[in-house]
């Protein structure tokens, strides 16, 4: 379990087609301790993804860390808007460059990806 302090720096919940959205929780430590390589992927990439229909709901920006103990520095919910565009995204060309720049911009992650429960909607 992992708990820290932090504030949204992305506010965006959406309701519209929770049964189809593949989703993506991300929980990252930047390259450095230093954001800026990250948010330049963030321009990059997912203004491509977003054409394939991605979109992010939340991104927890850690406020600061205790001594000592390596906490994330970001936690992001994001989501394809079904399996089919998460395909298609994967399928563009562009899907290898843009996965090549992540790796330079994270020191660590932990990826957590799947679908809603049919029955947490009802």
């Amino acid at each position: 379990m992992i708990s820290y302090e932090g504030y949204l720096r992305v506010n965006n919940p959406s309701d519209n087609g929770l049964i189809d959205r593949e989703y993506n929780i991300e929980i990252v430590n930047y390259k450095n301790g230093s954001p800026a390589p990250y948010h330049t992927y963030e321009l990059e990439g997912e203004s491509k993804m977003r054409e394939y229909g991605f979109e992010v709901e939340f991104v927890l920006d850690n406020e600061s860390k205790p001594s000592g103990k390596k906490m994330p520095d970001m936690a992001k919910i994001s989501y394809f808007k079904n399996a089919n565009d998460k395909v298609d995204f994967e399928r563009d060309p562009a899907h290898k460059s843009i996965e090549t720049l992540y790796p330079s911009t994270i020191d660590s992650v932990v990826w957590i990806s799947g679908k809603i429960h049919p029955m947490t909607v009802r």
